[in-house]
């Protein structure tokens, strides 16, 4: 596979990209290109030589169907190159991500903040483990604390799922489990 120039390699990602949005997928591949005995050395190179890279692209498909392509990066021009390949990713990539819900990411904030307010509003009694004991002495006051317990469990559970369902916009009020 003969290497293309470097601008080539941009403008040919773009249109694999574009044509990569319905059918399959992009793969970019890098690695240092070593060439000769060094490559087999099992010594390390001195001289703090640096080398080229090769950046390779494909659609991933098989056959003659395949688009693949790849260019040789000199060290000195790879700052230039990673810039030009950065706005080709994110020109490419803007369409598939997804924008964040602030609306949600508040909602959940405040159902966060008061359900710790009601935690530490009954003095952070959620657990049993400090309620009387199962059998003999006590075993009233736990059983109180565990219906407490469960009913500040439910009501959590329906908060959280008011709050899902308005997220997803369905608006239909929560199913009581």
């Amino acid at each position: 596979m003969p290497h293309i120039a470097n601008d080539v390699f941009h403008t040919r990602l773009a249109t694999l990209f574009a044509e990569a949005t319905e059918a399959h997928s992009v793969y970019l591949t890098t690695k240092r290109l070593t060439r000769g005995d060094e490559a087999m050395s099992a010594t390390p190179v001195t001289g703090g030589a640096q080398h080229a890279l090769l950046f390779r692209a494909s659609d991933g498909r098989e056959g003659a169907k395949r688009s693949q392509f790849s260019t040789v990066v000199q060290p000195s021009a790879l700052p230039a190159f990673q810039t030009a390949l950065d706005t080709v990713l994110r020109t490419s990539l803007a369409a598939s991500l997804r924008k964040r819900d602030k609306a949600k990411e508040r909602r959940v904030d405040k159902a966060r903040k008061e359900s710790a307010k009601r935690i530490e509003e009954q003095g952070g009694k959620i657990r049993l483990a400090d309620h009387g004991s199962k059998r003999g002495a006590g075993h009233k006051k736990r059983q109180q604390a565990a219906a407490r317990a469960k009913r500040v469990r439910a009501e959590r559970a329906r908060t959280f799922a008011a709050a899902k369902d308005e997220a997803s916009g369905s608006g239909a009020p929560a199913a009581a489990s």
